[in-house]
């Protein structure tokens, strides 16, 4: 059972038992539409509790939601992305919050690796859709011609980080629950050695 709490000036607190611990999230607007979205909520927390997919009125809701929104109803758990059709936006959205705190060179090149996967999957792409065939495609759809000029893929190194980021990124669904298991796992990248860094190693050390 979930309560509603004005904070003034057309502010409200919506507090919820979710696993036994009482969560809340804060809305703006007027009271009307604040009493609305707690019969939302308190749905999402029976369907939550039960482990069911939301109806499709429901999902409908959650669909038109804005994204922020949306994740602050996953971060409270009264949204599986996977049950409830999660997309690729919102994955990343969500790992961006986690990698919030990187530095920023870092942040540059994941921020290269998600155009990547949004280029690829689109941004609308229900994750629960993603296969162990679209790694595949992928990693191979990288490699073409026309990922970095008309006439050049990615090489080597740069198609191993981004299958890398998407296999780190999938597993936090997995480990979420929101994903059963992780399409990238166990899919090999290509590893490019830089003839430069070769040395000769003498039998008697080898052996």
């Amino acid at each position: 059972m979930a309560s509603l709490i004005s904070r003034g000036k057309r502010t409200w607190r919506i507090q919820v038992m979710i696993d036994g611990a009482r969560r809340s999230i804060t809305f703006k607007g007027t009271k009307k539409d604040a009493q609305d979205l707690l019969v939302r909520i308190e749905r999402l927390e029976g369907y939550a509790r039960r482990g069911l997919r939301p109806s499709a009125d429901v999902l409908d809701w959650i669909r038109d939601l804005d994204q922020d929104f949306r994740l602050k109803l996953v971060e409270l758990g009264l949204l599986e992305l996977g049950r409830v059709g999660g997309s690729i936006d919102d994955l990343l959205a969500y790992a961006r919050e986690l990698y919030s705190h990187l530095e920023p060179r870092t942040r540059t090149n994941y921020d290269q690796y998600e155009k990547s996967l949004r280029e690829f999957f689109g941004s609308s792409r229900p994750i629960a859709s993603v296969t162990r065939g679209d790694a595949d495609e992928l990693r191979r759809w990288l490699a073409r011609p026309g990922r970095v000029d008309e006439s050049r893929g990615y090489g080597q190194a740069s198609v191993a980080k981004r299958i890398k980021y998407a296999r780190q990124i999938f597993e936090i669904a997995v480990r979420k629950e929101w994903l059963s298991a992780n399409p990238f796992a166990g899919l090999k990248v290509p590893v490019k050695v830089d003839a430069g860094k070769r040395f000769f190693v003498p039998r008697a050390v080898a052996d």
